[in-house]
């Protein structure tokens, strides 16, 4: 993993000569390019609001922690037996109510327990049926009483925070990206090398937004591509559990 607070930053100052201008890559994959910058800009502020210091790190959902307490339950095994349930291994659960503790250590009732929520988890107050790919499926319900959580004191590392606002950018925006099919038309019958590369746009977005001042984002590799890539690696799939300073939940 490469952490973007540690790398060295080098040609710090950029000369207009080494500006480049995608106002033709933008015309390939046909976007307006008045629209795609407002979208960057809305993208850099998100992600902004994500990672900057004010952005405190939520607490797992109810949902997560009753899943958590499932799956942990789940490990005595439970195998129905006749009338009474087997378990493997031990496991204690101390319930703590004004300083009175209430210790449960029963295997069997330590996996009614864990059916109870499983099952509930499963009930129509937390699950809903969805035609996915033409076929009935369950799929969770959104619920503030089970999807909220409170927010905890923690805020995400400042060290950490350049690289994570860096891969959340990529993240959304290459989602956006995605489905764009290029003008092969366009590209072929220009005087000029067009760049068509994804990666390469994203880059230089996150730099022309001010996300990052790098400049060797805006700059193709041999092979084509940009700089972001290794910046992020090992944090493409990054999620980032805080709330926004700047906005409501969503994304």
């Amino acid at each position: 993993m490469r952490d973007l607070d540690k790398a060295p930053i080098e040609n710090v100052h950029v000369s207009k000569n080494d500006i480049p201008n995608i106002s033709m890559t933008l015309k390939a994959y046909g976007l307006d390019i008045s629209k795609f910058w407002y979208l960057c800009i809305c993208i850099k502020d998100w992600v902004d609001g994500k990672t900057c210091e004010g952005a405190r790190l939520d607490n797992p959902t109810h949902r997560q922690e009753l899943k958590t307490f499932v799956n942990e339950l789940n490990k005595l095994n439970p195998q129905p037996w006749g009338g009474n349930i087997n378990t493997t291994g031990k496991a204690k659960l101390t319930l703590n109510v004004k300083g009175k503790n209430t210790i449960i250590e029963d295997g069997q009732t330590l996996a009614l327990i864990g059916y109870a929520v499983h099952h509930f988890l499963k009930s129509d107050i937390c699950k809903k049926t969805e035609l996915v790919n033409g076929k009935e499926t369950r799929v969770d319900r959104n619920s503030t009483l089970l999807d909220s959580c409170k927010l905890s004191n923690k805020t995400l590392p400042k060290r950490m925070a350049k690289t994570v606002r860096c891969a959340l950018f990529y993240k959304y925006l290459s989602w956006f990206l995605e489905h764009r099919v290029v003008d092969e038309d366009l590209v072929n019958n220009h005087p000029y090398l067009i760049s068509t590369n994804k990666d390469l746009l994203i880059s230089r977005m996150a730099y022309f937004t001010g996300l990052i001042d790098d400049c060797r984002f805006l700059k193709p590799d041999n092979a084509g591509k940009g700089y972001i890539r290794t910046a992020i690696s090992g944090y493409e799939d990054v999620t980032v559990g805080t709330d926004n300073k700047f906005y409501g939940s969503g994304f």
